[in-house]
């Protein structure tokens, strides 16, 4: 077994390394002993023989799908007979796309993007000279596939797998992961809790707030390059829930107000957890006006939602997080994006977020 792995991963793990793993795996009921007689013999659980089977399936099935989709558009225009040699060039092109971007990590420039280029001009240029079809024509055809392959995820991983490897083989993936920039989307949610950990670093008996505290120390002290990003969208999120914030001042006179427990709003349960913790506020405006750095208009004022937005953005910025405005999308579009988004909550077993959660997820998707 091991001399087999070394083959797979060019000699670059020691034995104790690969005895470690079949221990763990073994523990994880993911492999199984055959034979106890030395050396001894594994083969895989039938689970993990189920799951490999599967992803395997999913493999066929999608490349299947992806030269019948692509063999389609190639009838329509009578190129049908150059498909092997067509789709070959549209693995080249993807191929040379995932390699111009571990170059770009590593620096360097040497003409990928040229090469990415190059190669959808012979993709043209072969269905010209196969063809009676001009360049603009030929073009269109292009377009055409390229658009059938974006739509089907198997040149994706096909192409991202060869990177991996490629980069292993040559001492590459270390330093590729160490410079790859991760790039981390926070949602309303996250939203909320961050805004309240950077008033204040005072722990408060609430999971979710200590929860983004260690996610902060964590990115401060990463090692790795990590860009923090939200939308225009999740921002609006962030202002209405300010704006019912202020509004539930109004109960803060009732005696039994903390008897009814935490509310749903997490500005109005971080300031009730502050006066606990001792924290001394003139009244809930104030914290609020103090929370943003402004003075915060009331909250039946008709711009409230885009004046403290535009508030919020300016402080992410200078929190190095990057606001974004997501694209927008046709009805019919949207509406298809929509109803796959939906489908693949449905199998969620966590699913409880807002109509306008949903939709702003969808949207940054």
């Amino acid at each position: 077994m091991i001399e087999g792995l070394n083959k797979v991963f060019y000699d670059k793990f020691p034995d104790s390394f690969y005895e470690n793993e079949i221990g763990r795996l073994k523990q994880e009921n993911s492999i199984q002993t055959i034979s106890e007689v030395k050396p001894k013999t594994y083969d895989l659980s039938t689970e993990m023989r189920e799951k490999f089977q599967k992803i395997n399936q999913t493999s066929e099935i999608q490349e299947a799908e992806l030269l019948s989709e692509v063999d389609s558009v190639l009838t329509r225009f009578n190129l049908q007979k150059e498909t092997e040699n067509i789709v070959n060039l549209l693995v080249d092109l993807y191929n040379s796309n995932y390699e111009e971007d571990v170059n770009e990590t590593q620096h360097v420039t040497n003409g990928h993007s040229q090469k990415i280029h190059k190669i959808f001009s012979e993709i043209i240029c072969y269905i010209q000279k196969n063809s009676e079809f001009s360049e603009t024509q030929a073009n269109d055809i292009a377009r055409n596939l390229l658009i059938v392959c974006k739509k089907n995820d198997y040149l994706n991983k096909a192409s991202v797998s060869n990177m991996f490897t490629n980069l292993f083989k040559s001492d590459k993936l270390e330093y590729y992961l160490s410079q790859a920039e991760r790039k981390v989307y926070l949602d309303t949610q996250i939203l909320l809790q961050f805004i309240c950990n950077i008033y204040s670093e005072e722990k408060i008996d609430d999971q979710l707030h200590n929860a983004i505290r260690v996610f902060i120390d964590s990115i401060e002290n990463a090692k790795v390059p990590i860009s923090l990003n939200t939308t225009t969208d999740y921002v609006s999120e962030v202002s209405a829930h300010l704006q019912n914030a202020l509004k539930l001042e109004r109960f803060l006179s009732l005696d039994y107000i903390q008897d009814l427990g935490k509310s749903k709003n997490v500005f109005f349960n971080y300031y009730l957890a502050l006066k606990e913790n001792g924290a001394d506020f003139e009244d809930f405006n104030a914290f609020i006006d103090d929370l943003l750095g402004i003075e915060t208009p009331p909250y039946n004022d008709i711009n409230f939602i885009e004046t403290v937005a535009q508030v919020i953005v300016e402080r992410f910025e200078l929190l190095n997080i990057n606001v974004e405005t997501p694209r927008w999308y046709e009805p019919n579009e949207y509406k298809k994006y929509r109803k796959e988004y939906e489908v693949s909550l449905s199998y969620s077993q966590h699913d409880n977020k807002s109509y306008e959660a949903r939709k702003h997820d969808l949207k940054r998707l």
